[in-house]
């Protein structure tokens, strides 16, 4: 496999080890301040550089197949899990400790998950596909 889709394969899979955290911080047993900090933390600095290799890597192997129609369906679906990070990643910002608030970004970001997800695997089986893996 060429360098490039390692490079695409492995921050897929970095990006999804990381909304798992992501996902435990949100359930766990501590105070709305630390969920919304640690967070903050996790998107800023892990999350967002990842899904920029992921876009980046995803649109330099689109190029190398001289932007194949063939593609397009698992480009749009790995373009929608990302986009929709990154909407996620503005309620993120936007969240701060007051209830209120945080009750109503954390509604947002739940409401979020499953297109993101199915986008997600889409993309994830479109690609494989594509590769042969099945």
């Amino acid at each position: 496999m060429e360098p490039l889709a390692l490079i695409h394969i492995a921050a897929i899979i970095f990006w999804l080890g990381v909304a798992s955290i992501e996902f435990i911080i949100e359930l766990a047993d501590i105070e709305k301040s630390a969920v919304v900090r640690l967070h903050q933390i996790a998107d800023r600095y892990v999350e967002l550089p990842t899904l920029f290799i992921v876009f980046i890597s995803g649109l330099l192997l689109w190029a190398r197949s001289d932007w194949s129609l063939e593609l397009l369906p698992k480009v749009a679906f790995g373009f929608g899990a990302v986009a929709l990070n990154v909407f996620c990643y503005y309620c993120v910002e936007k969240r701060t400790s007051e209830k209120a608030v945080f009750n109503h970004q954390s509604q947002v970001m739940a409401r979020l998950t499953l297109p993101i997800l199915f986008c997600f695997i889409a993309a994830l089986y479109l690609g494989g596909s594509h590769a042969l893996w099945w």
